[in-house]
């Protein structure tokens, strides 16, 4: 039979500031192979591919030094994981992942269904003004289903773990680009971390 043990280390003032020197980097390279993908869709109408991009890898080097101070493995999984990016919510350190619940994709033909229905009725009637709430409940009911699960994997998160550090990502540019926003914006990661279990440090 095997047995799993878990230790949770204390890392020195030193190898703190190495650790966050290398999310730093890795912050700054997730950043720019999604503006470039953003940039190879807009202009171009092609996405690139994660060998592609880590192929740039030795001029990007060049261009910033201080990759280099980074695991080159590290690096590669930097590319992998904007593929992955949208599978799953989130990525905890000990290797679990937090399933993307797609609240907003599960409901999105039910919102269509009624917002067509709403499209036919006449404008200024009754029937189009009691037919806005059928809608209204549609989004409050993507709206519990997010806030409840923001409780919940936050309040799991804050109890696990005594040190909790976020990767820095710009979602607002990331919105920018229109084949991701719909994702990103389904995602909500910015409500997930201003969650009241983050915020009160509870």
């Amino acid at each position: 039979m095997r047995k799993m043990f878990q230790y949770r280390i204390y890392p020195t003032k030193k190898q703190e500031t190495l650790l966050n020197e290398t999310l730093n980097e890795c912050r700054w390279l997730y950043n720019h192979l999604l503006e470039k993908r953003k940039e190879a869709y807009e202009q171009e109408g092609k996405s690139l591919s994660c060998y592609g991009q880590q192929a740039t890898y030795p001029i990007l080097k060049q261009e910033r030094s201080s990759l280099n101070t980074v695991h080159s493995q590290v690096l590669q999984n930097v590319a992998v994981r904007i593929d992955l990016a949208f599978k799953t919510f989130a990525s905890l350190s000990t290797g679990e992942e937090i399933a993307n619940p797609r609240f907003f994709l599960k409901e999105e033909k039910a919102l269509a269904k009624v917002q067509r229905k709403h499209s036919k009725l006449a404008k200024g009637t009754p029937e189009r003004k009691k037919h806005r709430k059928v809608i209204a409940r549609v989004h409050e009911r993507i709206h519990f289903r997010r806030d409840n699960f923001t409780h919940q994997e936050s309040r799991s998160i804050v109890d696990r773990f005594g040190v909790i550090c976020v990767e820095d990502l710009t979602v607002n540019r990331m919105m920018h680009n229109h084949c991701l926003a719909k994702s990103i914006a389904d995602a909500f990661w910015s409500a997930f971390f201003k969650a009241p279990s983050f915020s009160r440090g509870e």
